[in-house]
Formats: C-alpha cells, structure tokens, sequence
C-alpha cells in the first residue's frame, strides 16, 4: 500500500484586512494571467491581411494546434496553409559512430 502525501499551506492573518489584501492580490494575479492570455490571442499577418490565428486556421481548414505548432516551429508564412503530412522534412544523415 502506497502512502500519499499532501502538501498543506496553512496561512495566519493578524487581520481581516490582511487576508483581504492577500486575496485582492490572488484576484489580480489571475487578471493579469488572463490579460496575458488575450494579448496571446494578437493578430497574426499573413500577405498584407490581419487576423486572429483561429480565424487563419478556420479559412486554411487546419487545427489551430497545428498552426500554432508551424508558426512556433519557425514555418514560412507562405507554407503555412498548407494541409498537415504535404510537406516532408528531411533530416542530415546520422554521423556514424565508431567503436
């Protein structure tokens, strides 16, 4: 039988007015993170023509994982429409290691 364990954080306020700064500061910690979010969501420009990477992958019928992956891959933004398995990388030769 396996024992688990679990980590406990267990926080003391020597006021109400602390705890409630400790939350607001949660509160904005998160706002943030979710404005971090949006600003991830920014416009992509293909061609002269601006649109959010949903939108791309919606009118070049692809995931918006697989766009993702190209851009973050370093992809041409010309190849980028194309569908998945069109393009074949081609690796160096293995260098040959000898005992």
């Amino acid at each position: 039988m396996s024992k688990q364990v679990i980590e406990i954080q267990i926080y003391e306020y020597d006021s109400q007015e602390e705890m409630n700064k400790e939350k607001q500061k949660k509160e904005n910690q998160q706002k943030e993170k979710i404005h971090h979010n949006v600003l991830k969501a920014s416009l992509l420009e293909i061609e002269g023509e601006k649109r959010t990477i949903r939108e791309w992958a919606d009118l070049f019928g692809i995931s918006i994982t697989t766009l993702r992956n190209r851009i973050e891959s370093g992809w041409d933004k010309s190849k980028l429409h194309l569908p998945p398995g069109s393009i074949r990388h081609t690796n160096p030769p293995r260098k040959k290691i000898s005992a």
